[in-house]
């Protein structure tokens, strides 16, 4: 069976969770399976080349298509870009006939038997065009709401948004009318298919809820007599680390430490407010087996996001290492943890509620224990990188009936 994989973004082109679980899809199907990959993907412009197809064959199983979509900026460039170009990009965005014609141009040439489309921000609503103009069966992937909105996140200005403007809603009204075609569209949260739902968004699709998974680490906790927060992910506004060392600066316990791995345009700000706290530590961004050293030690992860977050992968990281979960009530999060099971949930926003929940995990060794148990128990029986992509693979056949992933296990 041959595979076509659709990605605005894939290595080393990366900005988040989107492009490592594209990965994680490309290196399953490649290692695990007999099947053939193609992956379409962007480059950022250097040269006027940089606009033809480009193809690399990285070995028998795999061959990788990259081309620039004529605009006026690579979309992994948008931070670095002043705001007012940002309207004329997403303009150009909301259906690019370079695109349209480059895609349709490969894929009609490697004539796949499935196409399995991601974040498309970048390459436009054009890649629905094609693939149903050819009549290829396809399934799309939600990873946020940037069918929806220019912000991705759905989130401006510091706060949620909950109504679009006139603008905002001829743009999702726009995207709406040419993403009408998938046979099924995935999002590892409840929450994110029925945003979509709720705007009218894919009709005529088969609408699958399929939680992530992860690969297995070694489990080799460490325990000291200090406890450790941990917090992985972007330093920006959404995510709601300053709420979570507003929160953390009025506990008073000098046993604890905050440890907070990742990078962003919030860091130099949030280090300089926390400078004075001995307690609080900042890695930057990590990976591998300083990633796995702070897992084993963490006794409570936080996720304090403030935005509709759809299924972060630190919260399954959190159940395979054992940690006790503190999490946001909002998005695809809320989802996935059992309140006072295997995890505890605090009123998004809300520092004093998150507040309360850090001193009562900090003070009840019992209860971060059961939580870190229950928690673990969740990914052996359901979050496991295995359980998930067999789950994938039955996806795969039910869309193509007549063909089916030849799995070497």
């Amino acid at each position: 069976m041959k595979i076509c994989i659709v990605s605005n973004l894939y290595e080393p082109y990366v900005l988040g969770g989107a492009e490592i679980y594209v990965s994680k899809i490309i290196k399953y199907l490649t290692e695990q399976t007999k099947n053939e990959v193609v992956l379409i993907t962007t480059k950022p412009f250097t040269k006027l080349e940089d606009l033809l197809i480009q193809a690399e064959q990285v070995n028998s199983q795999l061959k990788i298509y990259r081309f620039y979509p004529l605009n006026i900026y690579h979309s992994k460039q948008s931070d670095q870009k002043p705001m007012f170009l940002r309207p004329l990009w997403h303009a150009l965005d909301l259906w690019n006939i370079h695109s349209y014609i480059q895609i349709k141009k490969i894929l009609k040439r490697e004539n796949p038997d499935i196409v399995h489309s991601h974040n498309i921000t970048g390459f436009s609503t054009s890649v629905f065009t094609a693939i149903k103009k050819l009549k290829i069966p396809h399934l799309h992937t939600l990873h946020d709401y940037q069918l929806l909105s220019p912000w991705a996140m759905l989130y401006k200005n510091g706060k949620i948004i909950d109504k679009f403007n006139s603008l905002e809603e001829k743009f999702y009204k726009t995207k709406k009318r040419f993403t009408k075609s998938p046979n099924a569209v995935l999002a590892p949260s409840q929450f994110t298919l029925s945003k979509h739902k709720e705007y009218g968004f894919f009709k005529n699709s088969r609408l699958i809820h399929l939680p992530l998974g992860i690969e297995a680490s070694r489990l080799d906790k460490k325990t000291s007599e200090e406890i450790n927060i941990v917090y992985f992910g972007q330093i920006v506004q959404h995510k709601g680390i300053s709420l979570l060392l507003e929160a953390f600066s009025k506990i008073k316990n000098t046993n604890v430490r905050l440890h907070i791995a990742g990078t962003g345009p919030q860091l130099k700000q949030l280090q300089d407010m926390s400078k004075t706290d001995p307690r609080i530590k900042f890695h930057g961004f990590i990976t591998g087996k300083e990633k796995e050293g702070l897992w084993q030690r963490a006794d409570i992860a936080v996720n304090p996001s403030v935005w509709y977050e759809n299924s972060p992968v630190t919260i399954y990281e959190g159940f395979q290492s054992k940690a006790a979960l503190i999490v946001s009530a909002v998005g695809g999060m809320q989802e996935l943890i059992d309140d006072n099971k295997n995890g505890l949930l605090f009123k998004t926003g809300d520092s004093n509620d998150l507040r309360k929940k850090l001193q009562q995990l900090i003070n009840d060794s019992e209860l971060r224990s059961s939580l870190a148990e229950n928690g673990h128990r969740d990914y052996i029986d359901k979050y496991t990188i295995g359980k998930h992509f067999n789950k994938l693979e039955q996806i795969y056949k039910n869309v193509t009936p007549t063909q089916g992933i030849n799995s070497d296990s």
